[in-house]
């Protein structure tokens, strides 16, 4: 039962450590063969005929030539060295040999015929997977289309929602995120604005301080933002940042009024990002603060604008002097390439202290 049990339990947990891993494909196949072995040297050699079943499956998950080939040479192999020791020991004859030839050669062309099927499959795959990128690059640009748009509407703000997103993904790789969760938050932040288009230019340029009325007007973006998001699917999430990243950790957020980790944890980095470059940046009615007051600012406002955990991963970015490089990366011709659009649609008009809005 060992052998069959031990391959079992060290996949489990090698799969609860690392569901991604490439090994794990590798260490769930050779477990398999350590299984096939004990079953081929301590019973009948005919059971070992329904191991080549479960090769389809292995072409199914991992579609791996490479994987199936050194499969298929240790089987093979190892039927090798069955066939030695029982003829040694007398158990293997050439009157009763029939039955391992015909195990070895279904081996053999199984093998073969699962080699030719994983390439096949996976050469359907990755075209597969290149017209997926394809038409997410396409629903990308659409977006940055209409970003760019917004964009326009106000040149005082000309790349904040670029600096937002290329700062959300500083912090998502600060707290330990992946880079495909960083990446995925960073495309969420470049549209955290994208609300802002619904909002009438006599409100959003203004110089002065907003009426109530102006004001109330102004906090329905992240609601226009989530509407105009909700019917995209090309990303899981998309509409979170747009709608979230003004709620804040004591409630007092608009436009749900949510609290603590009632906020997507996406919202809550995109708010710090976005706080920041409101603070870093000169607007119309004010300039820039200080780097000092900033800092201030994060601190003081930790557990009642700012998650603490972010908030603190920002102080520590910013003390690593690596926010600037940041910035300067988000404008960078690559990201074009990427299909990571500049989205820039932003107008923050604090009222009670710089961090708020």
């Amino acid at each position: 039962m060992a052998f069959w049990c031990i391959p079992v339990i060290l996949c489990n947990l090698w799969y609860r450590r690392d569901a991604n891993s490439n090994k794990l494909c590798y260490g769930i196949v050779y477990g398999y063969l350590i299984s096939y072995t004990f079953t081929l040297m301590t019973a009948h050699s005919y059971l070992a005929y329904v191991y080549i079943f479960p090769l389809l499956s292995v072409v199914i998950l991992y579609h791996d030539g490479n994987l199936v080939a050194q499969l298929g040479i240790a089987t093979i192999l190892v039927n090798i060295v069955y066939i030695i020791r029982a003829a040694f020991s007398g158990l293997l004859t050439v009157s009763n040999s029939n039955l391992t030839e015909i195990q070895v050669a279904s081996l053999v062309t199984s093998f073969i015929g699962c080699y030719l099927a994983s390439r096949l499959f996976d050469e359907l795959y990755q075209k597969h997977l290149a017209s997926v990128k394809h038409i997410q690059q396409v629903s990308l640009e659409t977006i940055g289309v209409i970003a760019n748009t917004v964009d326009a509407k106000d040149s005082y703000t000309e790349g904040h929602s670029r600096r937002v997103a290329a700062y959300s993904y500083a912090l998502a790789k600060k707290l330990g995120m992946s880079e495909e969760e960083a990446q995925n938050i960073k495309t969420i932040g470049l549209l955290h604005d994208i609300g802002k288009i619904g909002i009438p230019d006599s409100v959003l340029h203004k110089s002065g301080k907003l009426t109530d009325d102006e004001y109330s007007i102004m906090k329905m973006h992240p609601t226009i933002g989530a509407n105009i998001l909700k019917d995209i699917t090309v990303l899981d999430g998309l509409l979170v940042g747009a709608h979230y990243h003004h709620e804040r950790m004591d409630g007092k957020g608009y436009p749900e009024g949510l609290k603590g980790e009632e906020i997507p944890l996406i919202a809550r980095i995109i708010c710090v990002a976005d706080c920041f470059d409101a603070m870093n940046s000169n607007r119309i009615y004010r300039s820039r603060f200080s780097m000092d007051y900033i800092l201030h600012e994060l601190k003081n406002n930790e557990g009642t604008q700012f998650d603490p955990k972010v908030a603190e991963a920002m102080i520590a970015l910013i003390h690593e002097n690596a926010l600037q490089e940041t910035a300067e990366r988000s404008t960078d011709k690559e990201d074009v390439l990427k299909g990571e659009r500049c989205l820039s649609a932003g107008y923050h008009r604090i009222q009670k202290y710089p961090a708020s809005k």
